[in-house]
């Protein structure tokens, strides 16, 4: 019922040069997925150390905890 062109569609009719194009967006996501990876440990470490020098410890009641959020920092 869909009148989309499918992803299957696309690779038949644009031959070799789509596995290329596929291998290079892969690439490019998976540097921005390390990228990004780094950039939550730096954040994760940062959070860290501001609830341990600032705040004594402990966050606010409210404030969700490493448990909740099932973060392992």
């Amino acid at each position: 019922m869909g009148f989309g062109v499918c992803p299957s569609q696309m690779s038949k009719s644009e031959g070799t040069s789509s596995s290329s194009n596929n291998g290079l967006e892969m690439a490019r996501v998976h540097e921005e997925l390390a990228e990004n990876k780094a950039t939550i440990s730096l954040l994760k470490s940062q959070v860290a150390y501001f609830v341990k020098h600032y705040m004594g410890g402990q966050g606010p009641n409210d404030f969700p905890t490493h448990k909740q959020q099932g973060c392992t920092f």
